[in-house]
């Protein structure tokens, strides 16, 4: 996301004038500060019960930020694996089934106890 004054001072930049640097790095600083801001605000009303009510330096921000976005990398990926987990557990059952079937139409029901018993 680009401000508009930032807009403004790359465009000069491009038209011939040169902007002095030190202004570039307010202006820099400037937008850095500001994205830090709407973090800030994201995290604490994210995590209102969890961020002390002191003041959040920048690094505390950071640190939040990478963390809450691991938690959602997370989460994203967790309930796909959970699912297979699922998926593969389902057709074990179906073969265990099976299996037991086949062994219940044999001459000794026996045998199949101890199999069942013994994949579970």
């Amino acid at each position: 996301m680009v401000a508009p004054s930032d807009c403004s001072v790359k465009s000069n930049i491009f038209s011939g004038k040169k902007v002095s640097k030190p202004l570039m790095e307010k202006k820099r600083r400037a937008r850095i500060n500001r994205c830090l801001d709407q973090l800030k605000t994201l995290l604490e009303s994210y995590y209102t019960n969890n961020i002390r009510k002191r003041k959040l330096e920048k690094a505390d921000i950071l640190e939040l930020t990478v963390k809450h976005l691991r938690n959602l990398q997370k989460n994203q990926h967790g309930p796909s694996v959970n699912a297979k987990f699922a998926e593969y557990h389902a057709g074990y059952r179906s073969c265990l089934t099976g299996v037991n079937q086949y062994l219940l139409m044999a001459e000794n029901p026996s045998g199949s106890t101890r199999l069942t018993q013994y994949i579970k």
